[in-house]
């Protein structure tokens, strides 16, 4: 008897063990299992991706290597982005796609016996609003689609007739519509229309004799216009605040800590247009001169560009191409330094968050060369020679620390923005960012 409980003893025992061991194997199991899964959970960030209508697809480009991460069969003539989509447009047909996939979302076919090009589009959370120019030179006109973005239905439509196109900005609940003028009456009255972004409604315009119209820049309650001059509006009524006087080669202008930094050329018609130029500071609340700097003659005065303490303004020649570029005090108007081209030589500039990008083409070797400016001295940070061009360049696209310039309309190239270091290069055009900025 003792035997046989000693061996049912031993019995339970070894049961005991093998359900413990069991158990143990299923303890492990259970958390590798959820290891594992925590695991799959942690995915890695999508790449950032740029787009481009080649003409034949649209592609959406790597920014880190410049690879092809998906496309999509055209023809399509232009491409927008934001809101994480993709609008690609054809002839006749606008087709909406996402953004990280290529997948098609949906198709809007336009109903337009006309010729029609795609000028602009702003993207909000669940809206796309889209500017046609229409007609052509016989009978120019232009179009306003605000389309649904989740299926692409017609929310509202604007059109205006003999305007060659319209230049949008949104601001609040209000879309802000400029208008170009036809070049078959070149300066007439024109009218910006403030519109509600979820009806069309026209909330208030504002008319003038012009050549074109266009929102410059939103500040509080202030709207700044460019209309051949800087128009300085209310931006809930449209009533105008105040108005610089016009010349023969507009006002450019930039405004920041409310301040507006316009070119100033003769208010009155000369033989001469550019034998005075000058840059003006004006308080953007009702326009007193604060400060105003004579600059070379003869040279037109380029968009200046606000970057804080320095204004970045641009210089042309329009008779030789050549360009000076300096960097001017915001706050009293002094030249803290300036770039002259070389002998030969043209240099561009152009801005991007805050940065100065400057390129120099050799007439003597066609050789292009681009740097990083400091705003502040205007010293070079770094520069990196690009190649032998004859066709010259886009204007530079910045893009969370890249920089990407094109060559003609061949050969697109992604340079560090720190270093200069090129990452990569493609035969591509027009690039468009998630965020609808390009180098068009």
């Amino acid at each position: 008897m003792s035997e046989l409980l000693a061996g049912a003893r031993a019995g339970l025992a070894g049961q005991r063990r093998w359900l413990l061991a069991a158990l143990t194997l299923v303890v492990v199991v259970a958390v590798g299992l959820r290891f594992t899964v925590f695991a799959s959970n942690r995915t890695s960030p999508p790449p950032v991706l740029l787009f481009s209508a080649t003409g034949n697809q649209v592609e959406g480009i790597a920014a880190s290597d410049g690879s092809i991460k998906w496309h999509v069969s055209g023809p399509f003539t232009s491409v927008f982005a934001g809101a994480k989509r993709v609008l690609a447009a054809q002839p006749m047909q606008l087709t909406l796609l996402d953004a990280a996939t290529g997948q098609v979302r949906w198709h809007y076919a336009l109903h337009i016996n006309l010729h029609v090009d795609f000028t602009q589009a702003i993207f909000t959370a669940d809206t796309v609003y889209i500017a046609l120019a229409t007609g052509g030179a016989t009978q120019p006109g232009a179009t306003l689609l605000a389309l649904s973005l989740a299926d692409g239905h017609l929310r509202w439509q604007y059109s205006v007739s003999q305007v060659r196109a319209f230049q949008l900005m949104r601001a609040n609940d209000l879309l802000l519509v400029g208008v170009g003028a036809t070049g078959i009456n070149p300066i007439h009255a024109l009218t910006l229309a403030a519109l509600d972004t979820g009806t069309g409604a026209v909330r208030w315009h504002y008319t003038h004799l012009a050549e074109y119209m266009n929102p410059v820049s939103v500040q509080g309650t202030t709207l700044l216009v460019h209309d051949g001059a800087i128009a300085v509006l209310d931006l809930a009524t449209g009533a105008e605040r105040w108005h610089t006087a016009g010349s023969a080669f507009g006002t450019a202008a930039c405004v920041e800590n409310d301040v507006v930094y316009a070119s100033a050329y003769p208010a009155t018609a000369t033989s001469d247009p550019a034998a005075h130029v000058a840059l003006s500071a004006y308080r953007l609340t009702d326009g007193t001169q604060l400060w105003q700097r004579d600059l070379l003659s003869e040279y037109v005065i380029g968009v200046p560009g606000c970057t804080g303490a320095t204004l970045i303004v641009e210089q042309f020649n329009p008779h030789d191409s050549q360009m000076v570029l300096y960097g001017i005090d915001a706050r009293t108007g002094a030249v803290r330094w300036h770039h002259a081209p070389q002998v030969n030589d043209i240099v561009n500039a152009g801005l991007g968050n805050g940065q100065v990008i400057a390129f120099t083409f050799s007439t003597s070797d066609e050789l292009l060369a681009v740097a990083m400016l400091d705003p502040a001295t205007g010293t070079t940070r770094w520069q990196t020679p690009l190649g032998v061009t004859t066709m010259g360049m886009m204007a530079p696209l910045t893009y969370q620390g890249s920089i990407y310039v094109t060559l003609g309309t061949t050969q697109t190239y992604a340079l560090d923005a720190a270093t200069g270091k090129i990452r990569w290069q493609r035969p591509v055009f027009a690039l468009v960012a998630p965020d609808g900025t390009t180098n068009l």
